[in-house]
């Protein structure tokens, strides 16, 4: 099987002796929506696992260096063409660890299920499920090849297409801890309300105190009527008023409505700024489209140097790779994904099924 370094998204293939599964094991079946979707929420590929539950059935333990345990879990994402792959499923080569976190969490539930049924979470040599480390600390920012004995670097060339787009599909790194819902944990709101009372109160105190003298009176202002605006003469080389707009987009990269905006404030200002965030715009959908089509052909770029130009334009493989029209098709695309994320922030948890014994 192979393993997909949390940090930087390069795979690597496990020696069988540093995996234990049960004799029923089997990678969680979930389609490409469900999977996109996720993906997109968890900003870890071991994230996944806060939204789908490990069960005795799909748990894989994996050896650590101190001949303990961490757990994961395998995924067969179900395919119906949403990619340029023959595959029906693919992914269920890949082994996703969990962060310790979650997996703790998971042993606690399953031993308790254990205490109540008296049943045994069993292997394939008839033995108790290896109990996970508790406490494991990752020798990087998250698990990756560096926290298992016997682990070999597996080139992208070597990678069938499907097991390339599957890891460029995952996020990277990003808080080994799970993440706050938005749709469900309000703390940041609250906190922002309590703010700006405390900001009301010292204001409204400021305001009932002793005011001093009042400074000599300046001279008035000229006013609006009387200032008179000149006509510059705008003319800027081509490069820097693309440099210009190229700042400018990036500023306002966080969602599509805000630069969709932009992008018409500078097409407002005249041709040339209209021609240069056009031209912008389109270089970038350009990239990100390349990026994508080298997992296709015979020189791929590596997963983490395509997920790091996806997550710079808020786009998917999937949308990246249908990118063929004018700038304009961009923001469609971005405003897709992020009604997508929006989605999956009130329902991507999967189901969660019973603890099965």
């Amino acid at each position: 099987m192979f393993l997909l370094d949390n940090n930087t998204l390069e795979v690597y293939e496990l020696d069988d002796a540093c995996l234990r599964t049960s004799s029923v094991h089997k990678p969680t079946r979930i389609s490409f929506a469900q999977f996109e979707r996720l993906a997109l929420k968890a900003r870890t590929a071991g994230g996944l696992g806060q939204m789908v539950r490990l069960t005795p059935r799909n748990v894989v333990a994996v050896k650590l260096f101190n001949f303990t345990w961490a757990w994961g879990m395998r995924l067969s994402v179900v395919h119906n063409g949403e990619l340029p792959i023959a595959d029906r499923e693919f992914g269920s080569e890949f082994v996703i660890v969990w962060p310790p976190a979650r997996f703790i969490q998971a042993w606690c539930d399953m031993q308790e299920a254990v205490r109540r049924r008296g049943a045994a979470l069993l292997t394939e040599d008839g033995s108790a499920v290896p109990p996970p480390s508790l406490s494991f600390h990752p020798r990087d920012r998250a698990f990756g090849h560096r926290d298992v004995p016997i682990a070999r670097r597996v080139d992208v060339r070597d990678l069938t297409v499907a097991q390339r787009l599957f890891a460029a599909s995952m996020t990277g790194w990003g808080a080994p801890f799970p993440i706050r819902n938005p749709a469900t944990d309000y703390w940041a709101a609250q906190m922002e309300q309590l703010d700006s009372l405390e900001f009301r109160r010292f204001r409204q105190r400021r305001m009932n105190a002793p005011t001093e003298p009042a400074p000599a009176a300046a001279e008035p202002a000229p006013s609006a009527a009387l200032v008179k605006r000149g006509n510059a003469t705008f003319d800027l080389p081509d490069e820097v008023v693309a440099l210009i707009a190229s700042h400018r987009l990036r500023a306002e990269m966080d969602s599509a409505t805000s630069l969709q905006r932009a992008t018409f404030a500078l097409m407002t200002v005249c041709r040339q700024f209209r021609a240069a965030a056009a031209c912008t715009l389109q270089e970038m959908q350009t990239r990100v489209r390349d990026a994508c089509c080298s997992l296709l052909g015979p020189s791929p770029m590596p997963p983490g140097n395509v997920q790091a130009v996806l997550r710079a334009s808020g786009l998917t493989v999937r949308t990246a790779l249908a990118l063929s029209g004018p700038w304009y098709e961009y923001v469609r695309a971005r405003r897709a994904v992020e009604r997508v994320r929006k989605d999956g922030e009130q329902n991507g948890r999967l189901p969660r099924p019973p603890v099965v014994l």
